[in-house]
């Protein structure tokens, strides 16, 4: 598929009020989503004192509306390093310039996940919480360090669907089994239904975010 690139900045929106918030969340979407597609469902997780940062991937599908955060750059290999440093670029600009990051929490869908990740690896302030839902993790067989020393502290929630049909729930199992290697604070919430975020992992999340502020 063509891809066309922008690499530039990363485009957003904004849901709730900056001036009355003390909780950020930001919602990575997923393959061919853009920055308006986690807004109707922003609502079911009721996080009181929240405002929402919703960051659209860099690089255009085929003329469409759609976005992803990665392309593939030659036969089997796939491009990460550029959006994720821009990610990096627009959590210093955007989020953590407005709020502690340990008042920040990443949720990011299926390829909005892997971006999740990839996050978790890198970014050197601690934030209050992360949570990759119907994703995958890269380099599965590599032997590498999967979690920064700033994090080991983070809360991770792992969601996914048990019928899942666009990437397997065994997913986030691997995810899971590596991640915990380096930390005593990773869960694996598993949901009824298919590719989706399920409204029990929901409550879990809201659950949690209540219980941290």
């Amino acid at each position: 598929m063509n891809v066309k690139k922008n690499l530039k900045k990363i485009e957003f929106s904004i849901l709730g009020d900056l001036s009355t918030k003390n909780i950020c969340l930001v919602f990575i979407h997923g393959w061919g989503g853009n920055k308006n597609s986690f807004k109707k469902v922003a609502g079911s997780f009721a996080i009181k004192k929240s405002v929402w940062f919703l960051p659209q991937a860099p690089y255009l599908l085929d003329g469409e509306d759609k976005y992803s955060w990665t392309f593939e750059k030659s036969p089997g290999k796939y491009e990460r390093e550029e959006p994720v440093q821009l990610m990096l670029n627009f959590l210093e600009e955007q989020v953590f310039s407005r709020f502690d990051s340990k008042d920040v929490f990443l949720f990011g869908f299926s390829q909005g996940a892997l971006v999740c990740y990839e996050l978790l690896k890198i970014l050197d302030k601690p934030i209050a919480g992360l949570f990759p839902i119907s994703g995958f993790i890269a380099d599965q067989n590599k032997t590498i360090k999967r979690i920064h020393a700033a994090q080991v502290n983070t809360p991770i929630m792992i969601g996914h669907g048990l019928k899942d049909e666009v990437v397997s729930f065994h997913e986030s199992e691997l995810a899971f089994n590596l991640l915990k290697n380096e930390s005593n604070n990773v869960m694996l919430e598993s949901y009824k239904g298919g590719h989706k975020i399920g409204y029990s992992y929901i409550k879990k999340i809201r659950d949690l975010i209540h219980q941290i502020h």
